[in-house]
């Protein structure tokens, strides 16, 4: 593995720090900003990916969503076959629960 590392040339480490630069700048983008690649098919989906993020831990923080969780809402929804967000802080998105034996238990 570190002969292939060695190998990796200077251009492929310049290309590596520029993808990660412009996923950081999706993950710090203002809601609602407009994609600065878009045009840019590799360019656009790694800075969709970053707002992706971004938002998934806007709504995962947010007063709302701590509320619910604080209740035991995420318990509920989680025998209600839903798909539900994971988990406070940093979420790795969405998941998919089993169903339910019965609507009413």
């Amino acid at each position: 593995m570190c002969d292939r590392l060695a190998r990796v040339t200077p251009l492929a480490r310049a290309r590596v720090a520029e993808l990660k630069r412009i996923y950081l700048e999706g993950q710090a983008a203002e809601l609602g900003a407009a994609n600065p690649y878009h045009g840019q098919t590799v360019l656009a989906s790694v800075w969709r990916a970053g707002y992706r993020r971004m938002l998934d831990d806007a709504i995962a923080n947010s007063p709302a969503m701590q509320a619910y969780l604080r209740r035991g809402a995420g318990r509920q929804m989680a025998h209600s076959g839903r798909t539900a967000l994971c988990a406070p802080g940093r979420c790795a998105g969405l998941v998919t629960v089993a169903a339910p034996k019965s609507l009413h238990s």
